[in-house]
């Protein structure tokens, strides 16, 4: 009996000691897991429905309403910060550990930045001045875009140019053939225009800063050596029409449409 008793406490003695063993590798492959989850943060992130809702929809006016486009159409994420760059608001914050990742406050309101692999996602916790957002915004890792972010000495004025030339090449960029005529305009990636009057250059507004003055249009941006003229632009699929604005901006600070519109069919390239 004295040796059954014996043999009894070994045997609990091995699982036991069985058991903290894998429980012990078990603790370090999370760890392990967790900080590979980690280091896959750093990089570029792109607000998915700004970019995406903008090249998919072919409209700019009304996705840079969005309150968090202001201050994070993109991120930047390094190892202790986050840098966050908007439309009128850039930045950097301390990057925390764990499922939130950072807290950024623009124009009264607190946003929450959340790890949820293989997304960010990003909500308003309170505001100052109005209702709290109740919008789940989406962040996914766009390394195709860290060229929006290189180089950015004057970090405004250069990121400024980079959206506008990515809306150039995204929403623009192509070849369209007058609506009853055989003439051909060609708006190309840097944003050299021809066929188009006497136009030579154009430009997508990408509705940065703060001075908005085209009531919520899209606007495009067409000029020479002399002239600067603004027309508003939308897509029916791959039809593109243009209506002339006119404006006193210097006096109401607005932009009204003309009576003159032209219709562009879009021409795919053999």
């Amino acid at each position: 009996m004295k040796h059954l008793l014996i043999s009894f406490s070994v045997f609990v003695l091995i699982v036991s000691c069985s058991t903290t063993s894998n429980e012990n590798v078990t603790s370090e492959k999370i760890e392990i897991d967790t900080l590979l989850a980690v280091s896959e943060l750093e990089g570029t992130w792109a607000l998915s429905s700004y970019f995406d809702s903008i090249v998919t929809h072919k409209e700019v006016a009304r996705y840079r309403l969005q309150s968090c486009a202001w201050f994070g159409i993109l991120l930047n994420i390094r190892k202790d910060s986050i840098e966050n760059y908007g439309s009128i608001n850039d930045g950097i914050v301390s990057r925390k550990d764990g499922d939130t990742l950072a807290y950024f406050s623009s124009i009264g309101g607190t946003y929450a930045l959340l790890n949820k692999s293989p997304q960010l996602h990003l909500f308003e916790v309170k505001n100052e001045y109005r209702e709290v957002d109740t919008t789940l915004y989406v962040y996914e890792k766009r390394p195709d875009l860290d060229y929006l972010l290189d180089s950015l000495e004057d970090k405004r004025m250069k990121l400024d140019k980079n959206i506008t030339r990515y809306f150039n090449q995204k929403l623009m960029t192509g070849k369209y053939l007058f609506n009853r005529s055989l003439d051909t305009v060609v708006f190309k990636e840097n944003g050299i225009v021809s066929g188009f009057r006497n136009y030579t250059n154009y430009s997508v507004r990408n509705y940065f800063g703060t001075s908005h003055p085209f009531n919520e249009m899209d606007v495009l941006v067409c000029s020479n050596n002399s002239i600067t003229d603004y027309w508003s632009w939308k897509f029916e699929q791959d039809v593109l029409i243009l209506t002339k604005l006119k404006g006193d901006f210097y006096k109401t600070d607005k932009y009204w449409p003309l009576e003159e519109t032209l219709i562009l069919n879009s021409l795919q390239d053999e």
